[in-house]
């Protein structure tokens, strides 16, 4: 009988409102894993897909399991195809992310799926010794039950020619935007892949543009939405030209039209949940801005940077002045001369309450800032100004296989208060639902890049109600940056829904 073609499995998952048949009764589900509704619906929508040869996106928002869902849909796959004789063996999984969730991908499968994966190798570390150690997994393998290569897309793209040729069962791609520019070598790398089954998984499968949608939609069916050229023609566009302030009646009209086709094409082999809607037992998110005034120093630095070549260096220049002034003159280093300092300072104090006796009260914070220099900044005025407050540091200047460490310890010592950690390191796959504060003192162009950091403590485990605050220098380009988030999150919304 002829295979289902890719429009016949899309009008059935449509139809069904995203129900597919549910799992036979003959699954063996790992002992002690305790599964939510939700979780076992998208564990029984990949094993669909996959069991049709199709590959899909799962985009759950942030803290919903998307890891623990992945892993039980390919050991359903893993059992039904067996017995269904229509699973290569031994079964090889690659799962590609970031370095700072490797260990916790590990541990995932040692936790749950040990007796269906014994073989699990992080691949990382000096070429020679992670490419032997590799090899001996992959022999041990073939006399037992499969193996699973967990490395990043760095070392993906180092060894490129060793993963290429190889083929695997299945390949997960996590945190999968990170390879959203189709023109990017690690893109690319990723592409080459060989594996029978896909599946991405992220967050935010749009995060600054739609094109962003075409890359991830690339890796799990080549050519679906046409080659990118094409699709910027015929989707980012119109798209992009319906949100300007200066739209014409014809422009919004062509642009609503391409987010709706967009839409409709994606959707069969897009999940996505919210948190809003599955976790009714999850705790309240508020957030809180607080206005900071510059210092008459930082006006004075800002307005001079209109003198500045081009206009983003002009952009980049007034955003570290809003930051602090050191950041532009080293000999301003004094903490009075930020107003954001100020208010990091103040507002610190009070969400530990460091009054002067020996309880610091019973929050814990993470603080948010753009690179290491800024975190290191913020933490040196937070130990000069409130030596109480004990704090750790995660940036990119903690090598990979580090990093989980820092997490561990916060996580586990109760007596560090906060942690300080840059967003592009501390905003992709952590959990520190141990603490119940987001501060960010700075704000990325990108809104996903914050809703990320603000979910590594707003997520499934935590049991407090969550605040965050955004520090906002009045009047000057975080204004800008603010309205950019809210355009592009509407954007996203509008292609992916929920």
């Amino acid at each position: 009988m002829a295979r289902p073609s890719i429009d016949d499995i899309g009008l059935t998952l449509m139809s069904t409102a995203g129900h597919v048949p549910p799992l036979p009764d003959c699954i063996d589900w790992p002992p002690n894993l305790i599964l939510r509704p939700y979780q076992v619906q998208g564990i029984t929508w990949l094993y669909f897909l996959a069991s049709h040869r199709l590959h899909g996106i799962l985009a759950d928002d942030m803290g919903l399991g998307k890891t623990l869902q992945v892993l039980c849909s390919i050991d359903v796959h893993k059992q039904l195809g067996h017995k269904l004789d229509t699973a290569p063996a031994p079964y090889s999984v690659l799962v590609v992310c970031p370095p700072i969730v490797m260990a916790h991908w590990v541990r995932e499968v040692h936790m749950y799926f040990r007796h269906v994966f014994p073989n699990v190798v992080m691949y990382g570390g000096v070429p020679a010794h992670r490419r032997l150690a590799l090899q001996r997994q992959i022999i041990a393998s073939k006399s037992t039950d499969g193996v699973v290569v967990v490395t990043s897309y760095a070392t993906l793209h180092q060894d490129r020619s060793f993963f290429h040729s190889q083929s695997f069962t299945f390949c997960v791609a996590d945190e999968v935007h990170l390879c959203r520019n189709p023109t990017n070598a690690t893109t690319q790398t990723l592409l080459g892949v060989r594996a029978a089954h896909r599946i991405a998984v992220t967050g935010t499968p749009i995060q600054n543009s739609v094109v962003d949608i075409w890359s991830v939609c690339e890796f799990i069916m080549p050519g679906y939405l046409g080659d990118a050229t094409s699709f910027r023609h015929h989707a980012v566009g119109p798209i992009a030209a319906s949100r300007k302030p200066t739209a014409t009646v014809a422009q919004k009209e062509a642009g609503a039209l391409a987010i709706t086709d967009l839409h409709a094409k994606i959707a069969p082999f897009v999940l996505r949940r919210t948190k809003d809607a599955v976790l009714t037992d999850l705790p309240p998110k508020s957030i809180q801005d607080i206005p900071c005034t510059l210092t008459p120093m930082q006006t004075q630095l800002y307005m001079a940077a209109d003198s500045l070549d081009t206009a983003m260096a002009t952009w980049r220049q007034r955003q570290q002045i809003c930051m602090h002034p050191k950041l532009v003159d080293d000999h301003l280093y004094a903490h009075e001369t930020s107003g954001k300092m100020i208010a990091l300072v103040e507002l610190m104090g009070l969400i530990h309450g460091d009054n002067g006796d020996d309880n610091l009260g019973e929050h814990r914070s993470l603080v948010f800032c753009h690179t290491p220099a800024h975190a290191a900044l913020v933490q040196a005025t937070l130990a000069t100004h409130l030596p109480r407050i004990r704090t750790l540091k995660l940036d990119g200047s903690v090598p990979p296989l580090q990093r989980s460490a820092i997490v561990d310890e916060f996580n586990q010592e109760l007596s560090i208060h906060t942690l300080v950690l840059t967003t592009s390191i501390g905003g992709l796959g952590l959990n520190l639902v141990t603490a119940d504060t987001v501060v960010f003192v700075e704000h990325s162009w990108n809104p996903f890049v914050d809703l990320q950091a603000m979910d590594r403590v707003h997520r499934v485990g935590q049991v407090k109600p969550v605040t965050v605050y955004r520090l906002l220098a009045e009047n000057t380009i975080e204004d800008q940056v603010l309205t950019a988030q809210r355009f592009k999150v509407a954007t996203a919304d509008a292609v992916v829904g929920a």
